[in-house]
């Protein structure tokens, strides 16, 4: 069950357990999804009800104990390690919970780094890097530093960085959780109008 050409993504059945025999835990039970270009989903549950490690299996972070995961039409396990490395940095965002922004480099440089990662020299990495920033309103803060900003500007800078490389597929885990209803709102609409003109 690959899915026709357009979708980036398949789960047949999929179980995910963590822990040893006498103390198993159960995170996510017989899932099954497709995720096409174009879509945008939004997968909603409390705390512990195992969104973060569905998306880990998703990008091939974790492995499934049960079922079958494909990511660009090819299933997770075929990929080696560095072919996965390679797919990541070239096809996928992530956007953190905790937004996982380098404290050591400026604004302009973590959204840079994902471009280098993918290949791009520094000259096109920093200038695509540059136009995101003016994109999110945020071109102002391309020299600070991540301990500098508020929690609404980290979450642009980990936003602009997931698209950076113009990935078909973003994860965002739990993109508003510490920003204000107001702040959450703006970043759900950032998102969704990425997806809508790309």
């Amino acid at each position: 069950m690959k899915g026709s050409e357009s979708t980036i993504v398949t789960i047949v059945g999929v179980d995910k357990v963590f822990g040893s025999n006498s103390r198993l835990t159960l995170a996510v039970k017989n899932v099954s999804l497709q995720l096409s270009l174009g879509q945008l989903v939004v997968i909603l549950g409390p705390s512990g009800s195992g969104k973060t490690t569905l998306l880990t299996l998703i990008a091939g972070l974790t492995k499934p104990t049960a079922g079958e995961v494909y990511l660009c039409g090819e299933k997770i396990e075929e990929y080696s390690p560095r072919e996965l490395q390679k797919l990541r940095a070239r096809r996928l965002g992530f956007v953190f919970q905790d937004f996982l922004l380098i404290e050591s480099l400026t604004v302009l440089e973590n959204v840079a780094l994902v471009l280098r990662f993918a290949g791009r020299s520094r000259w096109a990495a920093r200038r695509r890097a540059r136009e995101l920033l003016e994109q999110f309103h945020i071109e102002h803060l391309e020299e600070k530093y991540p301990t500098k900003l508020s929690q609404g500007e980290k979450q642009r800078v980990a936003i602009a960085r997931a698209i950076a490389n113009d990935a078909d597929l973003i994860l965002a885990d739990e993109p508003t959780a510490s920003l204000e209803s107001t702040q959450g709102f703006e970043i759900i609409k950032l998102l969704h109008r990425y997806v809508k003109e790309q």
